[in-house]
C-alpha cells in the first residue's frame, strides 16, 4: 500500500512538473515573437558581428569620400556640379568600372553646372544614380534625378534605409514600390552589372531575406578599415599633380576597374547611424557592404522562425527532464552546461555557414526552467516533509497528536 502511494505521488508530482515546464514553453514560444525578444536577439546578433573574424573584402570596391578634408578644400556644401562632372571624367580616364553616386541631384542648377555633368554621364556611360522615396505629409512619392541626368545614367536605384526598432541599421529592402513603380535598391544594380547579369525578380532573389522580405546585411567590418577610401578633393588634386608632372598623392592605377562609391561622410552632413559594429557609421557604407556580400556569396542567412519555434521547444523539453532528475548542483550544472552549448553552437553556425539562429531566447527559457523546477522542488520537499511528519506525531485514526513520554 505505501509502495502504490509513493508511486502515485511520484507520478502526480511528475504530471505538475513537467506540466508546469510545458507552460513555461508555451509562454516563451508567444514571447519570442515580440518586440522585446526581437531586440534581445539582435543584441545577440550585434555581438556575433563584433566578435567573428574578418570574412571576405573583394577588392574593386571603393569609396570616395566627401569628407571633412574636401569640404575644406572645395567649399561648403553643396557643391557646384562642374566638381562631380571633374571627378567622373577623372574616374573615366583612370579607367575605373562603375562610378555610384548616393546624392540625389533632383533639383536643377546653373545651366553651365547641370551641362557639365550631362556631358560627363555621357562619356563611358558607366554612373548610376539613386532615387527615393520619400514622404510628402501623408503621401508617398518618388524623389528623382533631373530627367536629363537620369536619361545617362547606367541604372538607377533606391537608397531609402530603414533602421530596427532599436535605431540600428540591418537591413536593406532588396526592392521598394509605390505609386506603381519598383526599384532595387541601388547597391544591387551596381553588383549584378558588374557580374554581368541582370537583377533578379523581386519574387526569385537568389539571396536568403528574413520572414518581412528583407536582406540582413552582412556587415564586412568597421567604417575606416575595412575598404579603400578616397578623399574626394584629394583625386582632384591628383589629377592636377599629374598634368603638371608631379607625383600624385592617390596613383591612377589605385581606382582602375574599381567601384567608386561616392557619398557624403564630412560630420553634419551626412546621414549617420548606428550599426553592429559601430555607433556611428555612414549611411553610404551600406551600398559596399551589399555589393560586397553579392561580389563574395557571402550572406547571413536568417533562420526561418518555425527552426527557431522547434530549437526551442527541443531545447525546452530536454532542459526540463535533466532538472526533473537532477539533484540541484547537477541540475545547475546541467542546465548552464546546455546554455552554454547552445551559445557556442549559434556562434560556430554564423561564423562558419552565416545562418543566425536565435541564442537568446532559448538561454531565457532555460534559466526559467532551472528557477521554476528549484521552486517546485522546494515545495513539494516541504510537502513530503510535513506528511511524514504528520505520520510520525499524529494517530491514524483519531488524527490526534500521539504524545510519548521518554522515561529514563
Amino acid at each position: 500500500r505505501n509502495i502504490a502511494y509513493y508511486l502515485i505521488n511520484a507520478f502526480r508530482i511528475y504530471v505538475i512538473h513537467f506540466g508546469g515546464c510545458l507552460l513555461l514553453i508555451l509562454f516563451f514560444l508567444f514571447l519570442m515573437s515580440t518586440p522585446f525578444m526581437d531586440r534581445a536577439e539582435n543584441i545577440f546578433l550585434d555581438f556575433s558581428f563584433r566578435q567573428r573574424p574578418l570574412i571576405k573584402v573583394h577588392p574593386a570596391i571603393a569609396f570616395i569620400d566627401m569628407d571633412e578634408e574636401s569640404i575644406q578644400g572645395i567649399g561648403r556644401w553643396p557643391w557646384p556640379r562642374y566638381n562631380h562632372a571633374a571627378l567622373v571624367h577623372i574616374l573615366n580616364e583612370w579607367n575605373a568600372r562603375s562610378i555610384v553616386f548616393d546624392v540625389l541631384f533632383s533639383e536643377p542648377s546653373t545651366t553651365f553646372d547641370d551641362e557639365s555633368l550631362i556631358e560627363s554621364l555621357q562619356e563611358k556611360g558607366n554612373v548610376y544614380l539613386p532615387v527615393m522615396l520619400e514622404s510628402f505629409r501623408e503621401e508617398k512619392k518618388w524623389t528623382h534625378p533631373l530627367s536629363e541626368f537620369e536619361k545617362y545614367a547606367k541604372g538607377t536605384g533606391h537608397i531609402n534605409i530603414y533602421p530596427d526598432r532599436d535605431g540600428v541599421i540591418r537591413h536593406i529592402e532588396p526592392y521598394l514600390g509605390e505609386g506603381g513603380q519598383a526599384y532595387p535598391h541601388l547597391s544591387l544594380k551596381v553588383a549584378y552589372d558588374y557580374l554581368g547579369s541582370p537583377v533578379p525578380p523581386r519574387d526569385a532573389l537568389p539571396f536568403p531575406l528574413d520572414s518581412k522580405q528583407k536582406m540582413l546585411i552582412n556587415w564586412a567590418g568597421k567604417w575606416a578599415t575595412t575598404f579603400d577610401h578616397y578623399p574626394y578633393v584629394e583625386i582632384i588634386k591628383s589629377y592636377a599633380a599629374i598634368r603638371e608632372g608631379r607625383s600624385p598623392a592617390i596613383p591612377p592605377e589605385k581606382l582602375k576597374d574599381k567601384i567608386c562609391i561616392i557619398g557624403l561622410t564630412a560630420s553634419g552632413l551626412v546621414d549617420i547611424k548606428p550599426n553592429p559594429l559601430e555607433s556611428t557609421y555612414p549611411a553610404v557604407g551600406v551600398h559596399a557592404n551589399v555589393i560586397n556580400s553579392i561580389l563574395t556569396n557571402q550572406f547571413v542567412y536568417p533562420a526561418p522562425f518555425r527552426w527557431n519555434q522547434i530549437a526551442l521547444v527541443l531545447i525546452g523539453l530536454l532542459a526540463s527532464v535533466f532538472f526533473f532528475f537532477s539533484k540541484k548542483i547537477v541540475s545547475f550544472i546541467a542546465g548552464l552546461g546546455l546554455g552554454m552549448m547552445w551559445l557556442g553552437v549559434s556562434f560556430f553556425l554564423f561564423v562558419q555557414q552565416g545562418i543566425w539562429l536565435y541564442a537568446v531566447t532559448p538561454l531565457l527559457l532555460i534559466f526559467s526552467l532551472f528557477v521554476f523546477s528549484a521552486v517546485f522542488s522546494l515545495i513539494a520537499g516541504k510537502k513530503e516533509q510535513d506528511r511524514l511528519f504528520a505520520l510520525a506525531t499524529r494517530d491514524g485514526l483519531t488524527g490526534l497528536f500521539v504524545i510519548r513520554e521518554i522515561v529514563h
